[in-house]
């Protein structure tokens, strides 16, 4: 595996297909993937750190989850530039676009947990939090780190990652990842788990989404 920066640049794309077409549409992100890591090899480019793929999604039979890690948004960029990247294009033009119930709403988010974000795990949860934007990263993971060990979440949790999204420090992503489903979707769990986001991240933070995604 490659070196994992400081810093990872998470994207997170919750493709929702037509109906009968979510298996297509993975496949083909699949196929995207690797062809821009090929793009990135024939131009003396790092390759994508990895691609991380739920087929289920618990609001909606046809929605799935991608994770799909990058150095930076530059490094995003210059892939798709690459003239090796044409034929993912093409791909995506034919094959995605018109295969989608809904138009794609990328996530992109900075995270200093790069290792955790890119274990493997059967499921996770993605939280979207509009937050007050006024404490510093380094408080913050102090915090969360703190107030998750405290909540005791048993050998089916994996770990974390969070961050800021890109362009918007207002707004924050956590995404838990656990071994087994029926912890996230238990009830007192998804409320301890809301309390001590909430008290982490302070006066003025809401909760504006929750999201349960499984391999």
């Amino acid at each position: 595996m490659a070196e994992i920066p400081e810093r990872v640049l998470v994207e997170i794309l919750s493709p929702r297909a037509k109906e009968g077409g979510k298996g297509e549409i993975v496949s083909t992100f699949r196929t995207i993937w690797a062809t821009s890591n090929e793009a990135a090899k024939s131009s003396d480019l790092p390759p994508s750190l990895g691609l991380r793929v739920f087929s289920n999604v618990k609001t909606h039979p046809e929605e799935a989850g991608l994770f799909l890690f990058w150095r930076s948004m530059e490094h995003h960029d210059s892939l798709a530039e690459t003239p090796g990247f044409a034929p993912a294009a093409k791909l995506f033009g034919e094959k995605v676009v018109p295969g989608l119930e809904n138009p794609l709403d990328p996530i992109y988010l900075w995270t200093r947990q790069g290792e955790v974000a890119l274990q493997e795990a059967t499921c996770c949860e993605v939280i979207e939090i509009q937050t007050p934007g006024s404490e510093d990263v380094d408080s913050l993971d102090k915090k969360l780190a703190t107030s998750l060990e405290n909540l005791s979440l048993g050998g089916d949790f994996v770990g974390y990652f969070y961050g800021p999204r890109n362009n918007d420090a207002t707004k924050a992503v956590v995404v838990t990842k656990w071994t087994s489903k029926s912890v996230i979707n238990d009830s007192s769990c998804a409320q301890k788990m809301e309390q001590a986001l909430l008290g982490v991240f302070g006066q003025g933070s809401s909760i504006e989404k929750r999201k349960q995604i499984y391999a």
